[in-house]
């Protein structure tokens, strides 16, 4: 019945057919796939289920163990507003949580085991590690609120080799994102805006207005980028690369309705993606506070942060370094980001790339001194050399994260570092 060791259910699919309110699945070692039978496009792992405020519904790793969920061949983890499988007692999909998993794909091989099938739809070189999405129906109208998923958590997850998105969040509310390591992904799929992590079209869940309801802290994205040219889009053959970004914030402002809340993105790194470290497009309310972008742009010539056609931004305490050439702090190079109001640049410090910084208010122009600048994972290390002109140049804000990316405290009675981590 999987309450107990000795009967265990046989996968993690068994026990979310089962769970109620106030589960907690534990998955043990091994590799999960889809079992043999099952319908196109069934993923390893489908929540059914809504958990309640009091009672989330928890996926999760066994104590010491490090369970790998497989997005070779259909998406890994789904939490999915889909009522063609759906209980009768489903209800909205929400306070569910996925924690400390490994969801990985075939990214790292799919380019010489499918050669015929690059460029297409195919689940064996377009697949998602974690997608979470309340669309029931056409974009083009709101969400009522028993379509959108809600009070949703991923944390303490590596998600890698996936061969779309890491993770692909579309039409959630009150979503909580922190701690995972997003590296290595979409490098196969043939979509529009794949990313390590994309976050589109929000939904408003309850009417609580500029308050943080979303939550992007404490994150690693590396490695994310696109081998697969994708754009123009609609037309063949596609002949240039769109996005392949470490984090996308997309289209919160206007598609279909505003978002109501605020998101905040703290202690996060990016680095070696293929497009954009962060990049923002047609959103609003984004705070994003302490993070470090560095060294992203390794396929095609984006800035390491972008604002285009984003308004009410509030950009604090971050290190942004580009390679030599390319854009620090807008999409393309050459030119401002277009349509964009309210951006508050404020104690951000820029090194490298092709033109000066956006100016902001007490932003400097230094070399952060980081201890091992690279592209390269297994060298690179973006923590702060002693004498970093980081170190104390931050400013305390209600925003500001009290601990650094590793978990180490910022000073209380003193300016904090820049960036994601203080020395």
């Amino acid at each position: 019945d999987g309450r107990t060791e000795a009967t265990a259910l046989a996968t993690p699919q068994a026990a979310l057919n089962r769970a109620r309110p106030g589960d907690i699945i534990l998955v043990t070692d091994g590799t999960y796939s889809v079992a043999p039978g099952q319908p196109p496009k069934t993923p390893v792992a489908r929540f059914l289920r809504a958990g309640t405020p009091s009672a989330w519904i928890t996926l999760k790793n066994y104590p010491g163990h490090r369970p790998a969920f497989s997005s070779h061949g259909q998406n890994a983890i789904e939490i999915v507003q889909n009522r063609k499988v759906a209980p009768e007692d489903a209800g909205v999909l929400s306070y569910l949580e996925v924690r400390g998993l490994r969801v990985r794909g075939n990214g790292d091989t799919a380019r010489a085991d499918y050669p015929a099938e690059l460029g297409t739809w195919t689940p064996n070189v377009h697949a998602q590690g974690i997608l979470i999405n309340g669309r029931t129906g056409p974009d083009s109208r709101p969400r009522q609120t028993d379509e959108l998923v809600h009070h949703i958590r991923l944390a303490d997850n590596v998600i890698e080799f996936n061969t779309a998105d890491g993770i692909y969040v579309e039409f959630c509310d009150w979503l909580f994102v922190e701690n995972n390591r997003i590296e290595n992904n979409c490098w196969t799929t043939p979509g529009y805006a794949p990313s390590g992590f994309a976050l589109m079209g929000y939904a408003n869940f309850d009417a609580q207005d500029n308050i943080y309801k979303t939550l992007i802290a404490g994150n690693r994205a590396s490695g994310n980028r696109l081998t697969v040219k994708n754009h123009p889009w609609g037309v063949k053959p596609r002949t240039e690369f769109y996005n392949g970004n470490g984090f996308l914030l997309d289209a919160n402002a206007d598609k279909p309705v505003k978002y109501l809340g605020r998101t905040l993105v703290q202690n996060n790194l990016a680095f070696d993606n293929g497009a954009g470290g962060i990049q923002m497009w047609g959103s609003h309310r984004l705070d994003l506070v302490n993070n470090t972008v560095a060294l992203n742009a390794t396929v095609i010539p984006w800035g390491q942060v972008g604002f285009e056609f984003c308004r009410d931004v509030r950009f604090i305490n971050n290190i942004v370094v580009a390679p030599p050439g390319l854009p620090l702090d807008s999409w393309f190079l050459g030119r401002a980001d277009e349509r964009t109001a309210g951006i508050v640049r404020i104690n951000n410090l820029y090194w490298g790339g092709a033109h000066p910084n956006i100016p902001g208010i007490d932003d400097r122009v230094a070399d952060p001194l980081f201890v091992a600048p690279s592209t390269d994972p297994a060298t690179a290390d973006f923590r702060l050399r002693p004498g970093s002109p980081a170190a104390s140049g931050g400013r305390w804000e209600l925003f500001t994260p009290v601990t650094d990316l590793a978990g180490r405290p910022r000073p209380a009675h003193a300016a904090p570092a820049l960036g994601a981590f203080q020395p």
